[in-house]
């Protein structure tokens, strides 16, 4: 898993050279992990990982919040690419406001935008 981590890490940075990585966490417990790019265009999402048992009780929602409040102040978008075989996650961001933009043979990439 260490050597899998470290591979990701690398492709990431690689993609998106002002990422950070940061410790997502509630009540001192550790919930998950989320790569962000910022740049003056945008802020990408690059990735965001919950822990299960933090599944399903509105960590996401609440992590999408915070981007979006970031976003008003920046005022720029986010933007992501979901895997095309992450239903709940894809259902996550469309309840959140974002909207399709294109699609690939493995992932969706999806916009929110201020106002929308």
């Amino acid at each position: 898993m260490q050597q899998q981590y470290q591979l990701q890490k690398m492709s990431y940075k690689s993609q998106f050279p002002s990422s950070r990585d940061y410790i997502l966490c509630c009540q001192a417990q550790v919930i998950g992990k989320l790569t962000l790019a910022i740049n003056p265009e945008c802020l990408h999402l690059v990735d965001v990982v919950l822990a299960p048992e933090a599944h399903s009780k509105g960590f996401g929602s609440a992590v999408l919040d915070a981007l979006k409040h970031d976003a008003k102040v920046l005022n720029v978008p986010i933007r992501l690419a979901v895997a095309r075989d992450n239903p709940r996650a894809k259902a996550l961001y469309l309840q959140q406001g974002f909207t399709l933009q294109d699609i690939t043979e493995t992932h969706e990439s999806m916009q929110w935008q201020c106002g929308i």
